[in-house]
């Protein structure tokens, strides 16, 4: 069990996400990979003398022309962190999910795709039957990002858009990978761990997490959705009271549009917004995956 000096220590911590860091520390999660600084491992090493930290240099970042740091392997276990640095260095993202303990089937599901297209996300939703807010993995995109600087410059305006939360958006998630599915047992498992700990020791920000989390969300891409304060009625219809953060780099005068309705519809065909019973706009898709709804719902199945 943690300490209480060590919690309050961890506040600290931007990078990796503080829940991972608690994953590793208390033995839930095998391993993390992640680019940071010099300074912020010097930190978690300080605060967790105990766990194996490497650094496996900037050429192995992805993400290196958008990120200029290295990265780090943390594990409890050596052997772990040691596998996973010579398997990373011989193969790449090829193996690497499964040192990191995602479920196989999401791991399958995930290199079967673009992690940074739309049909991933798609395809997870599609599949799934029930959805809780411990599989949304939305707003938990920087393992995504094309290395390329206009990835950067977007993530930069995402949190400059939302800087009254910006001390969450590093860990606002409590699974780490794409799911298989929104209902994927194991994924499921993976996130109630995740809760348990963060409510074990940040019960208010676990609860603030999960706020955020448990609303529905109209999702076109990677940087841009519509997150909603509102519920899904039998007909898959969306009523809703507003629009909440995180806000995406979607256009604003579409937002305005949104926030001047009350409920929306979406079909494969298009998206209408409606105040009442009186339509007010309609988007006329591209194609079906031009904005669906992903009814994430505060409820634990």
């Amino acid at each position: 069990m943690l300490k209480k000096e060590k919690l309050q220590k961890l506040k600290l911590i931007n990078r990796p996400a503080l829940h991972e860091i608690l994953g590793v520390a208390e033995g839930s999660k095998p391993a993390i990979l992640d680019a940071m600084s010099v300074d912020e491992e010097k930190n978690i090493h300080k605060i967790f003398p105990d766990l194996y930290i490497e650094n496996i240099g900037k050429k192995l970042n992805p993400t290196s022309s958008i990120n200029d740091v290295p990265m780090y392997v943390i594990s409890k276990d050596k052997k772990v962190a040691k596998d996973l640095i010579s398997d990373f260095t011989k193969n790449g993202f090829k193996n690497i999910n499964k040192f990191l303990g995602y479920p196989s089937c999401c791991i399958e599901h995930m290199n079967s795709q673009n992690p940074w297209s739309r049909k991933i996300i798609y395809e997870s939703c599609k599949s799934s039957k029930k959805i809780s807010f411990l599989t949304n993995n939305l707003f938990n995109f920087r393992g995504r990002l094309k290395p390329e600087k206009n990835a950067l410059k977007k993530m930069t305006i995402y949190f400059q858009k939302n800087d009254q939360i910006a001390h969450l958006l590093l860990r606002l998630n409590f699974i780490s990978h794409i799911p298989c599915s929104y209902d994927c047992k194991k994924s499921t498992v993976i996130g109630k761990e995740t809760y348990n700990l963060l409510e074990k020791y940040y019960p208010k920000l676990c609860l603030e997490i999960r706020s955020i989390l448990s609303k529905p969300v109209l999702f076109f891409d990677l940087f841009k959705w519509i997150v909603f304060d509102g519920k899904i009625d039998k007909d898959m219809n969306l009523h809703y009271k507003k629009i909440v953060p995180p806000v995406s780099l979607i256009d604003s005068k579409l937002i305005k549009t949104f926030s001047s309705g009350d409920n929306i519809k979406v079909n494969k065909k298009s998206i209408k917004v409606y105040k009442g019973k009186n339509l007010i706009y309609e988007y006329q898709k591209k194609d079906e995956i031009d904005g669906f709804i992903i009814n994430f719902q505060d409820k634990i199945f």
